[in-house]
């Protein structure tokens, strides 16, 4: 009697583990989703959902077990990084419309620019930007509006991108021209940028 009772369990012990099999991962999402919204306040969601505003949004991949930083639209953030894209003028000295540039395979947003020299000077540079396959470039292609780079009696000047145009494409080019400048030998353009991974 002992013994068919035993073979009767037999079959929902395997139902069971079946279960346990089969519920793990999700329980794993479950367990991880509740302790980073306690800890850090994140949303866990499928790739196709978005966060509500406000909030930070994680993909979880139970296969992996990783978290994809996403924002609001979806956008993976793990692809963002820091980066820069650097002019250097050179002269005896530098001249008015003298044109230095850089070309990128990578795509970028300006997020600050700053002017600076080991020399003291005045000078003032516009940023123009195009595809490097509609190289020269020329005034046309100016994305730094109405504010260019302006250092006055001075080594260094942080710039004001706010009503630049920001966006950089892949495979662009990037160029410095000088509207003035007066005694510097030698100076630097660096464009802060936040670049994808094209």
């Amino acid at each position: 009697m002992r013994r068919k009772r035993l073979f009767d369990l037999l079959p929902w012990a395997f139902v069971v583990v079946g279960l346990g099999f089969f519920l793990s991962p999700l329980w794993g999402a479950s367990v991880y989703g509740f302790r980073m919204a306690n800890l850090l306040q994140l949303l866990l969601v499928s790739t196709t959902d978005t966060a509500p505003a406000g909030w930070a949004q994680f993909v979880y991949d139970t296969t992996s077990i990783t978290l994809t930083p996403r924002n609001s639209s979806n956008v993976d953030l793990s692809a963002r990084k820091t980066g820069a894209i650097q002019l250097i003028f050179v002269g005896s000295p530098v001249a008015a419309a003298q044109v230095a540039c850089a070309d990128t395979p990578m795509s970028h947003t300006i997020t600050a620019a700053v002017i600076s020299s080991q020399e003291s000077g005045s000078a003032e540079v516009e940023i123009w930007v195009d595809l490097i396959a509609n190289s020269p470039l020329t005034a046309a292609d100016k994305i730094s509006a109405s504010a260019p780079l302006s250092v006055t009696a001075g080594s260094y000047a942080a710039g004001n991108v706010s009503t630049w145009t920001k966006v950089i494409a892949a495979n662009s080019k990037v160029c410095g021209s000088v509207n003035s400048s007066s005694t510097f030998t030698n100076l630097s353009v660096l464009l802060t940028t936040t670049r994808g991974l094209d």
